[in-house]
Protein backbone atom coordinates (compact mmCIF):
# COMPACT_ATOMS: atom_id res chain seq x y z
CA UNK A 1 0.00 0.00 0.00
CA UNK A 2 1.38 3.14 -1.07
CA UNK A 3 0.38 7.57 -0.26
CA UNK A 4 0.37 10.24 -1.98
CA UNK A 5 2.67 12.91 -0.06
CA UNK A 6 1.51 14.40 2.91
CA UNK A 7 -1.53 11.94 3.16
CA UNK A 8 -1.40 9.62 5.90
CA UNK A 9 -4.12 7.05 6.86
CA UNK A 10 -2.92 7.55 10.93
CA UNK A 11 -5.20 10.96 9.89
CA UNK A 12 -8.41 8.68 9.49
CA UNK A 13 -11.01 8.61 12.35
CA UNK A 14 -10.39 5.16 13.97
CA UNK A 15 -13.76 3.91 11.92
CA UNK A 16 -12.09 4.36 8.18
CA UNK A 17 -8.80 3.19 9.29
CA UNK A 18 -9.16 -0.27 8.30
CA UNK A 19 -10.74 0.05 5.02
CA UNK A 20 -7.63 0.21 3.43
CA UNK A 21 -6.13 -3.02 4.27
CA UNK A 22 -9.79 -4.49 3.89
CA UNK A 23 -9.60 -3.46 -0.14
CA UNK A 24 -5.96 -3.73 -0.39
CA UNK A 25 -6.91 -7.18 -1.24
CA UNK A 26 -9.22 -6.51 -4.19
CA UNK A 27 -6.41 -4.42 -5.32
CA UNK A 28 -3.64 -7.02 -5.93
CA UNK A 29 -6.34 -9.24 -7.43
CA UNK A 30 -6.72 -7.15 -10.22
CA UNK A 31 -2.65 -6.70 -9.98
CA UNK A 32 -2.33 -3.28 -8.37
CA UNK A 33 -1.08 -1.68 -5.29
CA UNK A 34 -3.44 0.10 -3.58
CA UNK A 35 -2.69 3.75 -3.72
CA UNK A 36 -4.56 6.37 -1.29
CA UNK A 37 -4.61 9.87 -2.75
CA UNK A 38 -6.42 11.73 -0.61
CA UNK A 39 -7.56 11.89 3.12
CA UNK A 40 -8.09 15.08 5.28
CA UNK A 41 -5.77 17.28 3.12
CA UNK A 42 -7.80 19.56 1.86
CA UNK A 43 -6.22 22.01 -0.42
CA UNK A 44 -3.20 21.27 -2.90
CA UNK A 45 -0.03 21.91 -2.87
CA UNK A 46 -0.91 25.46 -4.28
CA UNK A 47 -3.40 26.42 -2.17
CA UNK A 48 -6.40 25.59 -4.13
CA UNK A 49 -9.08 23.64 -2.54
CA UNK A 50 -9.84 20.19 -3.16
CA UNK A 51 -12.84 18.81 -2.07
CA UNK A 52 -15.96 20.55 -1.79
CA UNK A 53 -17.66 22.28 1.25
CA UNK A 54 -19.73 19.37 2.04
CA UNK A 55 -16.90 16.70 1.85
CA UNK A 56 -15.93 14.43 5.15
CA UNK A 57 -12.05 14.28 3.73
CA UNK A 58 -11.19 17.15 6.43
CA UNK A 59 -12.76 15.03 9.21
CA UNK A 60 -11.46 11.85 8.37
CA UNK A 61 -13.85 10.37 7.14
CA UNK A 62 -13.56 9.47 3.72
CA UNK A 63 -10.09 8.65 1.49
CA UNK A 64 -9.80 8.28 -1.88
CA UNK A 65 -8.18 5.45 -3.98
CA UNK A 66 -6.21 5.88 -7.05
CA UNK A 67 -8.01 3.71 -10.31
CA UNK A 68 -6.37 5.84 -13.56
CA UNK A 69 -3.66 2.92 -14.10
CA UNK A 70 -6.88 0.37 -15.17
CA UNK A 71 -9.14 0.90 -18.42
CA UNK A 72 -12.72 1.81 -17.39
CA UNK A 73 -14.11 -1.68 -17.49
CA UNK A 74 -11.41 -3.15 -14.75
CA UNK A 75 -11.97 0.57 -12.61
CA UNK A 76 -15.54 -0.43 -12.64
CA UNK A 77 -15.21 -4.22 -11.26
CA UNK A 78 -12.90 -2.95 -8.69
CA UNK A 79 -15.57 -0.14 -7.67
CA UNK A 80 -18.30 -3.26 -7.70
CA UNK A 81 -16.36 -5.89 -5.33
CA UNK A 82 -15.25 -2.47 -2.92
CA UNK A 83 -18.83 -1.09 -2.71
CA UNK A 84 -19.91 -5.01 -2.27
CA UNK A 85 -17.12 -5.29 -0.05
CA UNK A 86 -17.81 -2.57 2.43
CA UNK A 87 -21.94 -2.68 2.47
CA UNK A 88 -24.19 0.34 3.34
CA UNK A 89 -22.12 1.43 6.22
CA UNK A 90 -19.79 3.28 3.60
CA UNK A 91 -20.45 5.19 0.50
CA UNK A 92 -18.28 4.42 -2.46
CA UNK A 93 -17.90 7.07 -5.19
CA UNK A 94 -16.65 6.00 -8.61
CA UNK A 95 -14.95 8.91 -10.27
CA UNK A 96 -12.83 8.60 -13.54
CA UNK A 97 -9.48 8.48 -12.28
CA UNK A 98 -10.44 7.05 -8.19
CA UNK A 99 -12.48 5.72 -5.96
CA UNK A 100 -13.89 7.76 -3.11
CA UNK A 101 -15.05 5.87 -0.03
CA UNK A 102 -16.71 7.73 3.04
CA UNK A 103 -18.65 6.64 6.22
CA UNK A 104 -22.21 6.49 5.53
CA UNK A 105 -23.61 6.60 9.02
CA UNK A 106 -23.05 9.64 9.92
Amino acid sequence: MKCDDNVHISDLKYVMRKVPYYIEKIYKDHGQELFITGTTNSVDEDGNIIHSSKSKHPFGYAFDVRTKFWKYQEQLAVYREIKEMLGIAFKVIFHSTHIHIEFNLL
